[in-house]
């Protein structure tokens, strides 16, 4: 795991993005997102039959690499 704290405009999200990209070259699943995207996946995803919120989860295992980059 790696968070980066810092001020605006130090370049988080470029380093995020960098990485991200390095994972996709050597074909590692990867998935970048903003925090709001999955928290609402699963509010939606909760309430719905059938096991969809167990899906969306079995989904998310399967990522190797998730950035979370607001």
């Amino acid at each position: 795991m790696l968070v980066a704290v810092s001020k605006t405009g130090c370049g988080k999200s470029f380093v995020a993005q960098a990485i991200g990209s390095a994972a996709c070259r050597r074909l590692l699943p990867t998935r970048h997102v903003r925090p709001a995207g999955p928290c609402a996946e699963l509010n939606r995803a909760r309430p719905a039959k059938g096991g969809a919120c167990f899906r969306l989860m079995d989904r998310f295992k399967s990522i190797k690499l998730l950035v979370i980059d607001d």
